[in-house]
């Protein structure tokens, strides 16, 4: 849990696969300067870090197929409390199909991801994520 009282804008990443956690976090590290990356190994932990926050993430990326509350579970309940409402809900996965991007979409994801499968896919990714959080950031300058 972060205990910094100074506000650094961050994003919390809950995905029960370490690897694909560490992957994400490191890469995200090095891309980006000035932003924390706090991982949590699935839906539960995700939920219960967003409890106990005292100051909430800038952005959720959440992983669609956890084994203890999947994705979707997960954003049925982020919905059912406003003061999620302005955290940046992005589901990541490793499929695609049409119906769970319409069905994330419908739960509260602002955007949705396909996991990456090559450094190239993962940099990409790692801009755009970026990209969302500066955007945040310049709208509350």
């Amino acid at each position: 849990m972060m205990t910094t009282s100074i506000h650094i804008p961050y994003l919390l990443l809950a995905d029960d696969d370490p690897d694909d956690r560490s992957f994400f976090a490191d890469a995200f590290r090095q891309q980006n300067q000035g932003f924390l990356v706090e991982q949590v190994g699935g839906g539960v932990a995700a939920l219960e870090y967003l409890k106990e926050a005292v100051i909430l993430p800038v952005v959720l990326l959440l992983d669609y197929q956890m084994p203890d509350l999947s994705g979707p579970e997960v954003l049925q309940q982020l919905a059912i409390d406003s003061r999620y409402t302005h955290i940046v809900k992005i589901m990541w996965s490793n499929s695609h199909p049409d119906m769970t991007t319409k069905e994330c979409k419908r739960l509260g994801a602002d955007h949705y991801i396909r996991k990456p499968t090559s450094a190239i896919e993962l940099n990409a990714i790692v801009r755009q994520v970026r990209d969302i959080l500066w955007s945040l950031r310049c709208m509350s300058c």
